[in-house]
Parts: structure tokens; C-alpha cells; sequence
């Protein structure tokens, strides 16, 4: 299959592995009502309206008609009459619930203004849904969900998780945002974004929600519950410390083909329901609010990167598209190579990558790092626990010590002769028994021929035949051969 017809079934993987845990949303609704025949609600019909085609067509085309588990009991939301009769005592009880709603506006700045410079109820604040009484139960108000405007939810996201897929699995882009993310955009620049988007997503469930708003029977705030309920890493874990990289985790998640991780994914809600097009839509609506919010903020840095004044890229050179399978070898190559720190230690500490981790040729990270030149990825790798063996040689027999005297970086190589047990005069059999300052001095790299005598090079030991000396007289290296003690034979 090839990438863009991958892509542009992304969506209907995700929505339909989401269809097959619905049943996790299935859980009682503790209504007086019990049916044994479909619910009435359970179809496509919103707003006291006829099933809508729209959606039927939409929602077959993701995979939300995979079927799910019979429901034996099946219990309806409560009547009308009941609903007005706790609605009057609750209004009694519950004064913020007639609170000034705020102004309506559809453009990103009204967005900004309302969402930034005056910030949403934090959640600590947000009571239990005034219509239900019941946390996490939403029947009542999903009653006036505009079931039409949820399946152009769902096309606009086919399209924009297919450019997040493509996108990230391209070169190493990943990893450039993941830079740009975890160090160059501060965290109170990443929590006006988050709250700049969630409002915009709160925006379009407001208009969904347009006939019960009119009609009296739905209040913003309602909505405001909701919200949190289906997206429920807002605020609390999006705007923490671990907000970071629960964004990279779920642009990982959004951009690959592992149906199991989304499943996962989009069954995180504090919902519950008896009512199947019911759980259908809360997945529904979870999957767009995910991926416009990461696509919006994707499309931020791809803005940025379009300005070269307002942020200064090193262009890498052309790389092909990543592997789709297991990309994270390839993702921890390109952040070594890159000496990008942060998504090294990124990709360590969730798990992707093993600090044991060897590739084909086996090296070790450490030893990658010393054959890019990444002298601080290095030392953070050194500081790990368990520390890579850096006498540990490759395919090629030579060690990390032998490929920085190789390479003549005075700065990885200071940084490897710090290490406690590290072999200065280790050979290489695939050589002639090469030992690195025979290789510093070969190549006439004085000052790594200073730094290996310092730490007890031995320049007695022969490279074949050869000792140090021999061979910086061979290849004319006076400068080099007056540093190194004097033979008999120079």
C-alpha cells in the first residue's frame, strides 16, 4: 500500500477501532426507563429531526458502522416532563447556570481574546453536567447534537490526519518539531496555543449545539463539560509539565498505522452511555478535536518555518521517508546526527528507544554520537543508567575512541577519556591491531595525539610492525613525532 492511500484511510482506521471498544462508553445510565427494542435515539436523527444521510454516509465511510456488541437493555434518556421538573429544582440550586454566556465569535482573534486574555473555567470549577446529574452522562444534551456538522468534522480530519502522517514520516521532520517544541517554544507559548485551539474546537460544539441553545435546553456551559469530558487532557495534563511530550506521544500516535494504539487513544473519555450513535459520535468528536488541534499546531510551525526571520533552520540534507514499521531507530538517528539533546532525551524516556539500542553495524548511540560529532548528545548518553560500554567495538572492530581519533574531534574525545574505565590502548584486530593514537597520528591530529598521550597512550605498541613513531615519521609528521618520547630507532 503505498503512502497516500495509506493516508487517506487513517482516519477510518482510527474511527473504526474506536467503534469496536464503544462498549466501553456503554455503561448504564441509571435512567427509570428500560427498553428491550432500539432506542429511538440510537439512530441518526438530532434536534427532533429524521435520521440525516449525511452522516450515515460519513459515518460508513470511517468504519463507525462496525458492528458492536448487542445491548440487551437498552435505557432511554428521561422524558421531557422529567427533565423540566429536575431542570427547575437544579436552577434553584445551581445560580451559574443562568451566568452571562460569553459573546459569540468565529474568527481566531475573537478566539484568542476569549480564550487568552480571559481563560476558560478551569476544570476544578466546572460542576457536574446540570442536565444529567450524572458525571460523565451526556444523553440529554447529545439529544441536540447537529449530526450533519459532525460528518464534515469528520471529512475535514481525513484530510488533515492524512497531511500530519505525511508529513511527519518525511526526512527527519519529526524530529525538527520535536526540537522546535520541546526547546524553542516556551511552555507559556505552548499553553496559548493549546487554549487558542480548544477554544476553537469549543467554538464549532457550540454551533452544533446551535437548536438546543435556542430552544433554552442547552447552556454553554453544558457544553464547557462536555468538552472536557471527551477531551479530558484539558487543561489538567496539556497544560502540565508532561504536556510536552504527551503532544509528541499522541502526533506519534496520529501519524502511524498502529490501530491498537489508537483504539486506545480515542476510548480516553469521561463518558458514558447506553445509546450507541451516542458513543459513536463522542469518539467522533474526540478524533476531530484531536487532530484539528495537533494539525493546527503543526501548521504553526510549518508557518514559522516559511519565515526565515522569525525562525533560523539548518536544512538537512534530502532523506527518504521514514520507516512506517518502527521509526523510532531512525527518529533517534536524526536527533543524534542533529545534536538535538532534548528529543534524544525524549526518545529515552518514553520508552522508543533503548539506551542499548544497536544498530546494523553495532554501534551503540554513544558511538554514534561520536561518529556525528555531537559531543553534548555524548555526554548525556554517558550519564545514563546503564552507561553504554564505550570499549564496546562495531562490526568494523574499531571503538568509539577509535573513531574520534579517527576523525581528529578534540571535544569527543575529551569527552570518552573522561570515563572512568575507559581503554586507552584498545586494539583493533581488524586493523593490524590499531590502538587510536596509532590512527590520531596516522592522520596528523596533534591535539588528539596530545589528549591520548595525556591520558596514557602507549606509543610503544605496534601497529604490525609499526609504533607511533615509526609511523609519524613515515608520513612526515615532525610536528607530531617530537611530541612522542624518543626510541631507539627515531
Amino acid at each position: 500500500m503505498t503512502r497516500v492511500s495509506h493516508t487517506q484511510h487513517i482516519l477510518g482506521h482510527i474511527m473504526a477501532a474506536a467503534a469496536a471498544v464503544a462498549k466501553v462508553l456503554l455503561r448504564p445510565c441509571h435512567s427509570s426507563t428500560n427498553f428491550d427494542q432500539k432506542s429511538p435515539d440510537s439512530g441518526f436523527g438530532t434536534n427532533g429531526h429524521s435520521q440525516s444521510p449525511i452522516l450515515e454516509g460519513a459515518i460508513s465511510g470511517v468504519g463507525l458502522n462496525t458492528p458492536l456488541p448487542d445491548i440487551s437493555t437498552v435505557n432511554l434518556p428521561r422524558s421531557a416532563a422529567a427533565r423540566k421538573r429536575r431542570r427547575r429544582k437544579k436552577k434553584s440550586k445551581n445560580p451559574w447556570q443562568d451566568d452571562e454566556e460569553p459573546s459569540p465569535g468565529d474568527t481566531k482573534s475573537t478566539m484568542l481574546s476569549m480564550s487568552i486574555r480571559r481563560p476558560l473555567t478551569p476544570l476544578g470549577n466546572i460542576r457536574t453536567n446540570p442536565t444529567t446529574g450524572k458525571e460523565g452522562d451526556f444523553d440529554d444534551l447529545l439529544t441536540y447534537l447537529d449530526a450533519t456538522l459532525v460528518s464534515q468534522w469528520l471529512a475535514e480530519a481525513n484530510k488533515q490526519v492524512t497531511d500530519i502522517a505525511t508529513w511527519c514520516y518525511k526526512g527527519d521532520n519529526f524530529v525538527q518539531f520535536a526540537h522546535f517544541w520541546l526547546s524553542d517554544f516556551t511552555a507559556e507559548k505552548q499553553q496559548e496555543i493549546f487554549q487558542l485551539e480548544y477554544s476553537i474546537v469549543l467554538d464549532h460544539l457550540t454551533v452544533a449545539f446551535a437548536a438546543g441553545r435556542e430552544a433554552g435546553k442547552v447552556k454553554h456551559r453544558d457544553i464547557i463539560h462536555f468538552l472536557l469530558a471527551v477531551l479530558k487532557e484539558y487543561p489538567t495534563k496539556l497544560l502540565a509539565s508532561v504536556g510536552a511530550y504527551m503532544f509528541l506521544d499522541y502526533l506519534d500516535v496520529l501519524s502511524s498505522e498502529r490501530r491498537d494504539t489508537y483504539r486506545r487513544l480515542l476510548a480516553n473519555v469521561r463518558c458514558s452511555t447506553q445509546v450507541k450513535q451516542y458513543a459513536q459520535w463522542t469518539l467522533a468528536i474526540r478524533s476531530f478535536a484531536l487532530v484539528s488541534m495537533w494539525h493546527a499546531v503543526l501548521n504553526f510551525y510549518r508557518s514559522l518555518l516559511s519565515d526565515t526571520s522569525a525562525l533560523t533552520r539548518v536544512l538537512p540534507v534530502p532523506m527518504a521517508v521514514i520507516s512506517k514499521t518502527d521509526p523510532y531507530p531512525q527518529r533517534m538517528y536524526h536527533a543524534i546526527r542533529n545534536g538535538f539533546v532534548d528529543v534524544v532525551k525524549y526518545l529515552l524516556d518514553t520508552g522508543k528507544v533503548s539506551v542499548q539500542y544497536r544498530d546494523d553495524c553495532s554501534r551503540t548511540l554513544a558511538f554514534i554520537a561520536v561518529v556525528h560529532n555531537q559531543p553534548l548528545v555524548l555526554q548525556h548518553l554517558l550519564q545514563m543508567t546503564p552507561q553504554p560500554d564505550v570499549n564496546e567495538s562495531a562490526k568494523t572492530g574499531n571503538t568509539p575512541l577509535h573513531s574520534a581519533a579517527n576523525s581528529g574531534s578534540v571535544s569527543v574525545t575529551r569527552v570518552l577519556l573522561e570515563v572512568k574505565d575507559i581503554q586507552v590502548n584498545v586494539t583493533n584486530p581488524q586493523c593490524e591491531d590499531a590502538t587510536p593514537l596509532h590512527l590520531a597520528v596516522m592522520h596528523g591530529y596533534k591535539d588528539v595525539v596530545e589528549l591520548l598521550l595525556a591520558a596514557g597512550a602507549d606509543h610503544m605498541v605496534k601497529m604490525g610492525e609499526l609504533t607511533a613513531n615509526d609511523i609519524a615519521r613515515d608520513f612526515g609528521h615532525d610536528d607530531i613525532l617530537a611530541l612522542l618520547p624518543r626510541t631507539d630507532n627515531s
